[in-house]
Protein backbone atom coordinates (compact mmCIF):
# COMPACT_ATOMS: atom_id res chain seq x y z
CA UNK A 1 0.00 0.00 0.00
CA UNK A 2 1.18 3.51 -0.83
CA UNK A 3 0.49 4.85 2.69
CA UNK A 4 2.50 2.00 4.24
CA UNK A 5 5.55 2.89 2.15
CA UNK A 6 5.28 6.54 3.17
CA UNK A 7 4.85 5.70 6.86
CA UNK A 8 7.81 3.31 6.75
CA UNK A 9 9.93 5.95 5.01
CA UNK A 10 9.06 8.64 7.55
CA UNK A 11 9.64 6.15 10.33
CA UNK A 12 13.07 5.45 8.90
CA UNK A 13 13.85 9.14 8.66
CA UNK A 14 12.81 9.63 12.26
CA UNK A 15 14.81 6.61 13.45
CA UNK A 16 17.92 7.93 11.70
CA UNK A 17 17.49 11.26 13.46
CA UNK A 18 16.84 9.63 16.83
CA UNK A 19 20.26 7.93 16.73
CA UNK A 20 21.63 11.38 17.66
CA UNK A 21 23.72 11.24 14.49
CA UNK A 22 23.20 14.42 12.47
CA UNK A 23 22.38 13.70 8.85
CA UNK A 24 23.28 15.65 5.73
CA UNK A 25 21.25 18.62 4.55
CA UNK A 26 22.73 21.41 2.44
CA UNK A 27 26.19 22.00 3.93
CA UNK A 28 25.76 21.20 7.61
CA UNK A 29 23.48 19.35 9.97
CA UNK A 30 22.96 20.90 13.38
CA UNK A 31 21.82 18.97 16.44
CA UNK A 32 20.62 21.19 19.27
CA UNK A 33 19.80 19.99 22.76
CA UNK A 34 19.24 22.75 25.27
CA UNK A 35 22.23 25.14 25.05
CA UNK A 36 24.37 22.55 23.24
CA UNK A 37 24.69 22.58 19.45
CA UNK A 38 26.66 20.01 17.48
CA UNK A 39 27.29 19.93 13.74
CA UNK A 40 28.43 17.63 10.97
CA UNK A 41 29.71 18.48 7.50
CA UNK A 42 27.77 17.24 4.53
CA UNK A 43 30.62 15.37 2.89
CA UNK A 44 31.30 13.26 5.96
CA UNK A 45 27.86 11.65 5.86
CA UNK A 46 27.93 11.28 2.06
CA UNK A 47 31.33 9.59 2.13
CA UNK A 48 30.19 7.21 4.85
CA UNK A 49 27.01 6.29 2.95
CA UNK A 50 28.79 5.79 -0.37
CA UNK A 51 32.02 4.03 0.61
CA UNK A 52 32.00 3.51 4.37
CA UNK A 53 34.63 6.18 5.09
CA UNK A 54 34.32 7.64 8.60
CA UNK A 55 35.74 11.14 8.66
CA UNK A 56 36.98 12.69 11.87
CA UNK A 57 33.85 14.71 12.59
CA UNK A 58 31.57 11.70 11.97
CA UNK A 59 33.77 9.50 14.15
CA UNK A 60 32.76 11.68 17.11
CA UNK A 61 29.19 10.36 16.74
CA UNK A 62 30.01 6.78 15.77
CA UNK A 63 32.50 6.01 18.55
CA UNK A 64 29.77 4.50 20.75
CA UNK A 65 27.98 2.68 17.91
CA UNK A 66 28.65 -1.01 17.19
CA UNK A 67 29.87 -2.08 13.71
CA UNK A 68 26.51 -3.77 13.15
CA UNK A 69 24.67 -0.55 13.99
CA UNK A 70 26.99 1.40 11.70
CA UNK A 71 26.17 -0.91 8.78
CA UNK A 72 22.44 -0.69 9.55
CA UNK A 73 22.69 3.10 9.61
CA UNK A 74 24.58 3.14 6.31
CA UNK A 75 22.03 0.84 4.72
CA UNK A 76 19.14 3.00 5.93
CA UNK A 77 20.69 6.06 4.32
CA UNK A 78 20.91 4.48 0.86
CA UNK A 79 17.82 2.23 0.81
CA UNK A 80 15.66 3.27 -2.15
CA UNK A 81 11.87 3.52 -1.85
CA UNK A 82 10.10 3.11 -5.20
CA UNK A 83 7.13 5.53 -5.15
CA UNK A 84 5.65 7.66 -7.92
CA UNK A 85 6.74 11.32 -7.39
CA UNK A 86 3.29 12.67 -8.31
CA UNK A 87 1.65 10.41 -5.73
CA UNK A 88 4.09 11.63 -3.08
CA UNK A 89 3.24 15.25 -3.86
CA UNK A 90 -0.51 14.62 -3.73
CA UNK A 91 -0.30 12.52 -0.56
CA UNK A 92 1.57 15.24 1.34
CA UNK A 93 -1.01 17.79 0.23
CA UNK A 94 -3.73 15.81 1.97
CA UNK A 95 -4.74 16.62 5.53
CA UNK A 96 -3.22 13.38 6.79
CA UNK A 97 0.01 13.93 4.85
CA UNK A 98 0.42 17.50 6.04
CA UNK A 99 -0.30 16.47 9.61
CA UNK A 100 2.47 13.87 9.46
CA UNK A 101 4.90 16.34 7.94
CA UNK A 102 4.22 19.16 10.39
CA UNK A 103 4.55 16.78 13.34
CA UNK A 104 7.87 15.55 12.02
CA UNK A 105 8.88 19.09 11.01
CA UNK A 106 8.76 20.19 14.63
CA UNK A 107 11.84 18.10 15.28
CA UNK A 108 13.48 18.30 11.84
CA UNK A 109 13.61 22.05 11.27
CA UNK A 110 15.28 24.58 9.04
CA UNK A 111 18.36 26.12 10.67
CA UNK A 112 17.04 28.63 13.17
CA UNK A 113 14.10 26.48 14.26
CA UNK A 114 11.39 27.02 11.63
CA UNK A 115 9.17 24.00 11.02
CA UNK A 116 10.76 21.89 8.27
CA UNK A 117 7.52 20.40 6.89
CA UNK A 118 7.42 22.18 3.53
CA UNK A 119 11.16 21.85 2.99
CA UNK A 120 10.92 18.15 3.78
CA UNK A 121 8.01 17.68 1.37
CA UNK A 122 9.88 19.47 -1.42
CA UNK A 123 13.01 17.44 -0.76
CA UNK A 124 11.10 14.15 -0.90
CA UNK A 125 9.39 15.06 -4.18
CA UNK A 126 12.67 16.22 -5.76
CA UNK A 127 14.49 13.11 -4.56
CA UNK A 128 11.84 10.83 -6.04
CA UNK A 129 12.29 12.52 -9.45
CA UNK A 130 16.07 12.21 -9.23
CA UNK A 131 17.99 9.27 -10.75
CA UNK A 132 19.28 8.35 -7.30
CA UNK A 133 15.67 8.01 -6.20
CA UNK A 134 13.92 8.40 -2.88
CA UNK A 135 16.51 7.55 -0.27
CA UNK A 136 17.07 9.16 3.11
CA UNK A 137 20.42 10.47 1.97
CA UNK A 138 19.01 11.93 -1.24
CA UNK A 139 16.19 13.64 0.63
CA UNK A 140 18.72 15.24 2.92
CA UNK A 141 20.73 16.32 -0.12
CA UNK A 142 17.66 17.98 -1.60
CA UNK A 143 16.75 19.80 1.62
CA UNK A 144 16.95 23.51 0.67
CA UNK A 145 18.65 24.72 3.86
CA UNK A 146 20.81 23.41 6.64
CA UNK A 147 18.80 21.08 8.85
CA UNK A 148 18.56 21.65 12.56
CA UNK A 149 17.47 18.65 14.61
CA UNK A 150 15.63 19.74 17.74
CA UNK A 151 16.90 17.15 20.18
CA UNK A 152 14.47 17.90 23.00
CA UNK A 153 11.41 17.85 20.74
CA UNK A 154 12.52 14.64 19.09
CA UNK A 155 13.07 13.09 22.49
CA UNK A 156 9.50 14.07 23.40
CA UNK A 157 8.24 12.48 20.20
CA UNK A 158 10.15 9.33 21.01
CA UNK A 159 8.57 9.33 24.47
CA UNK A 160 5.10 9.76 22.98
CA UNK A 161 5.78 6.80 20.71
CA UNK A 162 6.84 4.69 23.67
CA UNK A 163 3.68 5.73 25.52
CA UNK A 164 1.54 4.60 22.59
CA UNK A 165 3.37 1.28 22.48
CA UNK A 166 2.87 0.83 26.22
CA UNK A 167 -0.83 1.68 25.91
CA UNK A 168 -1.23 -0.93 23.19
CA UNK A 169 0.56 -3.58 25.23
CA UNK A 170 -1.53 -2.72 28.29
CA UNK A 171 -4.73 -3.08 26.26
CA UNK A 172 -3.60 -6.45 24.92
CA UNK A 173 -2.76 -7.71 28.41
CA UNK A 174 -6.10 -6.50 29.74
CA UNK A 175 -7.91 -8.31 26.92
CA UNK A 176 -5.96 -11.48 27.73
CA UNK A 177 -6.92 -11.21 31.39
CA UNK A 178 -10.61 -10.69 30.64
CA UNK A 179 -10.57 -13.50 28.06
CA UNK A 180 -9.01 -15.87 30.60
CA UNK A 181 -11.61 -14.92 33.20
CA UNK A 182 -14.40 -15.51 30.69
CA UNK A 183 -12.93 -18.86 29.74
CA UNK A 184 -12.89 -19.99 33.36
CA UNK A 185 -16.54 -19.04 33.78
CA UNK A 186 -17.61 -21.09 30.74
CA UNK A 187 -17.58 -24.79 30.08
CA UNK A 188 -14.33 -26.05 28.55
CA UNK A 189 -14.32 -26.65 24.81
CA UNK A 190 -12.71 -29.66 23.20
CA UNK A 191 -11.43 -28.07 20.02
CA UNK A 192 -10.47 -31.46 18.62
CA UNK A 193 -14.18 -32.10 18.14
CA UNK A 194 -14.72 -28.92 16.13
CA UNK A 195 -14.24 -28.37 12.41
CA UNK A 196 -10.73 -27.26 11.45
CA UNK A 197 -11.37 -23.86 9.89
CA UNK A 198 -7.91 -23.88 8.33
CA UNK A 199 -9.17 -26.49 5.87
CA UNK A 200 -11.62 -25.77 3.06
CA UNK A 201 -15.21 -26.47 4.12
CA UNK A 202 -17.65 -28.95 2.63
CA UNK A 203 -19.90 -26.47 0.80
CA UNK A 204 -19.60 -25.13 -2.71
CA UNK A 205 -19.81 -21.34 -2.81
CA UNK A 206 -21.58 -19.04 -5.24
CA UNK A 207 -20.46 -15.43 -5.40
CA UNK A 208 -22.92 -12.68 -6.23
CA UNK A 209 -22.54 -8.90 -6.40
CA UNK A 210 -25.49 -6.81 -5.29
CA UNK A 211 -25.87 -3.15 -6.21
CA UNK A 212 -27.57 -1.36 -3.33
CA UNK A 213 -28.78 2.19 -2.75
CA UNK A 214 -29.61 3.66 0.64
CA UNK A 215 -32.08 6.36 -0.38
CA UNK A 216 -31.97 7.99 3.06
CA UNK A 217 -28.29 8.83 2.50
CA UNK A 218 -28.30 8.98 -1.31
CA UNK A 219 -25.50 6.43 -1.12
CA UNK A 220 -25.02 3.64 -3.69
CA UNK A 221 -22.48 0.87 -3.26
CA UNK A 222 -21.97 -2.79 -4.14
CA UNK A 223 -21.82 -5.81 -1.86
CA UNK A 224 -19.88 -9.00 -2.56
CA UNK A 225 -22.02 -11.91 -1.34
CA UNK A 226 -20.65 -15.42 -0.80
CA UNK A 227 -23.44 -17.99 -0.57
CA UNK A 228 -22.78 -21.55 0.62
CA UNK A 229 -24.78 -24.01 -1.46
CA UNK A 230 -27.23 -26.64 -0.14
CA UNK A 231 -26.65 -25.95 3.56
CA UNK A 232 -28.48 -28.64 5.52
CA UNK A 233 -28.82 -26.86 8.87
CA UNK A 234 -32.01 -25.06 9.83
CA UNK A 235 -30.25 -21.74 10.22
CA UNK A 236 -27.42 -20.25 8.15
CA UNK A 237 -24.99 -18.09 10.17
CA UNK A 238 -24.22 -14.67 8.70
CA UNK A 239 -20.92 -12.79 8.66
CA UNK A 240 -20.39 -9.17 7.53
CA UNK A 241 -16.86 -8.22 6.46
CA UNK A 242 -15.83 -4.54 6.38
CA UNK A 243 -12.74 -3.89 4.25
CA UNK A 244 -9.80 -1.76 5.34
CA UNK A 245 -8.84 1.80 4.44
CA UNK A 246 -8.09 2.24 0.70
CA UNK A 247 -9.05 -1.38 0.09
CA UNK A 248 -12.00 -3.23 -1.45
CA UNK A 249 -13.92 -6.50 -0.95
CA UNK A 250 -12.11 -8.15 -3.87
CA UNK A 251 -8.81 -8.00 -1.97
CA UNK A 252 -10.17 -10.57 0.48
CA UNK A 253 -12.02 -12.83 -1.95
CA UNK A 254 -10.09 -16.02 -1.16
CA UNK A 255 -10.55 -15.71 2.60
CA UNK A 256 -14.23 -14.82 2.32
CA UNK A 257 -14.86 -17.73 -0.05
CA UNK A 258 -13.01 -20.01 2.38
CA UNK A 259 -15.20 -18.90 5.28
CA UNK A 260 -18.37 -19.36 3.23
CA UNK A 261 -17.31 -22.91 2.39
CA UNK A 262 -17.92 -23.74 6.07
CA UNK A 263 -21.58 -22.78 5.77
CA UNK A 264 -21.48 -19.07 6.54
CA UNK A 265 -23.23 -16.56 4.33
CA UNK A 266 -20.61 -13.81 4.01
CA UNK A 267 -21.38 -10.27 2.82
CA UNK A 268 -18.66 -7.68 2.14
CA UNK A 269 -19.91 -4.14 1.43
CA UNK A 270 -17.93 -1.51 -0.45
CA UNK A 271 -17.34 1.66 1.60
CA UNK A 272 -17.31 4.31 -1.12
CA UNK A 273 -15.71 7.12 0.93
CA UNK A 274 -12.65 5.16 2.03
CA UNK A 275 -12.03 2.42 -0.51
CA UNK A 276 -9.45 1.82 -3.24
CA UNK A 277 -11.42 3.83 -5.82
CA UNK A 278 -11.54 6.85 -3.50
CA UNK A 279 -7.76 6.62 -3.01
CA UNK A 280 -7.15 6.57 -6.77
CA UNK A 281 -9.46 9.57 -7.18
CA UNK A 282 -7.49 11.37 -4.47
CA UNK A 283 -4.27 10.76 -6.41
CA UNK A 284 -5.98 12.20 -9.49
CA UNK A 285 -6.77 15.36 -7.55
CA UNK A 286 -10.50 14.84 -6.99
CA UNK A 287 -10.29 14.68 -3.18
CA UNK A 288 -8.26 16.58 -0.62
CA UNK A 289 -7.90 13.71 1.83
CA UNK A 290 -7.32 9.96 1.74
CA UNK A 291 -10.82 9.29 3.05
CA UNK A 292 -14.03 11.20 3.65
CA UNK A 293 -14.38 12.02 7.35
CA UNK A 294 -18.09 11.13 7.07
CA UNK A 295 -16.94 7.51 6.80
CA UNK A 296 -16.84 7.36 10.60
CA UNK A 297 -20.63 7.56 10.37
CA UNK A 298 -21.24 5.95 7.00
CA UNK A 299 -19.30 2.72 7.50
CA UNK A 300 -21.46 1.42 10.38
CA UNK A 301 -24.56 2.65 8.54
CA UNK A 302 -23.42 0.67 5.48
CA UNK A 303 -23.21 -2.46 7.64
CA UNK A 304 -26.64 -1.82 9.17
CA UNK A 305 -28.14 -1.25 5.73
CA UNK A 306 -26.65 -4.53 4.44
CA UNK A 307 -28.11 -6.45 7.39
CA UNK A 308 -31.49 -4.81 6.75
CA UNK A 309 -31.20 -5.83 3.09
CA UNK A 310 -30.58 -9.43 4.15
CA UNK A 311 -33.71 -9.24 6.30
CA UNK A 312 -35.70 -7.97 3.31
CA UNK A 313 -34.47 -10.87 1.16
CA UNK A 314 -34.52 -13.57 3.82
CA UNK A 315 -37.95 -15.03 3.08
CA UNK A 316 -37.96 -14.63 -0.69
CA UNK A 317 -34.40 -15.73 -1.46
CA UNK A 318 -33.27 -17.75 1.55
CA UNK A 319 -36.52 -19.38 2.76
CA UNK A 320 -36.11 -17.61 6.10
CA UNK A 321 -32.98 -19.63 6.95
CA UNK A 322 -30.62 -16.67 7.61
CA UNK A 323 -29.84 -16.30 11.33
CA UNK A 324 -30.05 -12.51 11.54
CA UNK A 325 -30.35 -12.50 15.34
CA UNK A 326 -26.69 -13.51 15.67
CA UNK A 327 -24.66 -11.68 13.02
CA UNK A 328 -20.88 -11.63 13.15
CA UNK A 329 -19.02 -8.54 11.92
Amino acid sequence: MFQSKIFLFLGGLLSVCLTSIPVKAAEKILLSYGPLVFSLDVESLANFANNGTINQDLAFYLDTVTPEQQQAFRGALTKKIDINPVLISRFFNTQMGESLLFRLGEGITIEGGSNGAYALRGAMVQASFDDEGLTLLNVLKKFPNNIQLQGELMAELAQETQTLILATRTLVEQMRTETAQEAVANSPVNYANLVDLRQLGQYQVEKQVWQLTDQSRKRSFYVAVYLPQQVSSEKIPVMVFSHGLSSRPENYADSLNHLASHGYLVVAPQHIGSDYIYLQEMFQGYHKNIFDSDEFINRPLDISFVIDELARRNQSEFQGKLDLQNVGV
